[in-house]
């Protein structure tokens, strides 16, 4: 009877064991080397293929202890731009990345529903003088013509770059509503510059880029 027991708890346990890792299997996949979950949105319906926020790389800098915040939806572009139109400054712009995220809160506490990150370069060219450039207004622009209007992170950019100085990194855009990331064709962006001190405040731009990047999907 002993040897009876002891088989039939074996069985069991595992049973048990295979239908935990037949759970395991069913809610998550790895895609981009990242563990990818299934996850309960607002509305109470299922939404695949969600991850934190905070393993995403190319926002770490603006995740502000957002632990909890989610990236439902994401689209990563190529860009290849690049504008030598103010003399001596070499500004590019490689790629653009797109999120749509839940329970995302800024600093000030303000909640956000979508987030972009720009790859830039800068190169200030010897000899040319100290520069401050400010970012504007991010727009995402749609198939349909429909425009989203974004927000500058001020507070996670360095805006003064000295002469003979070469910089590289993130530019960060926030966005109260958005969706349909795949229809996205074209961001618009807006930055100014000056020359040495002078305060943006007083208005004075020595440099303005309007710039239009056309999107194409990274592979």
């Amino acid at each position: 009877m002993k040897k009876s027991k002891v088989a039939g708890l074996v069985v069991a346990s595992a049973a048990v064991l295979l239908s935990l890792g037949a759970c395991s299997e069913q809610k998550g996949e790895i895609i981009d080397e990242q563990l990818v979950n299934s996850s309960e949105t607002a509305d109470g319906s299922i939404q695949e293929d969600t991850y934190s926020l905070s393993e995403d790389g190319d926002f770490k800098d603006i995740e502000i202890g957002n632990k909890n915040a989610l990236v439902i939806d994401k689209a990563k572009y190529d860009t290849d731009w690049s504008d030598t139109s103010w003399p001596g400054v070499t500004l590019s712009i490689d790629e653009a990345k797109v999120v749509q995220v839940e329970k995302y809160k800024d600093d000030q506490e303000h909640e956000y529903k979508g987030l972009l990150a720009l790859e830039f370069k800068l190169k200030n060219d010897k000899d040319n003088k100290d520069l401050h450039i400010h970012p504007g207004q991010a727009t995402l622009v749609l198939e349909n013509g429909e425009e989203i209007k974004g927000e500058h992170f001020d507070d996670y950019w360095d805006d003064f770059f000295a002469k003979d100085e070469q910089k590289d990194g993130h530019v960060f855009f926030k966005f109260k509503e958005i969706d349909k990331i795949n229809e996205i064709k074209e961001i618009h962006l807006t930055f100014d510059g000056t020359y040495g001190e002078k305060d943006k405040d007083l208005g004075t731009v020595d440099h303005l880029y309007d710039a239009k990047l056309p999107l194409e999907l990274k592979k």
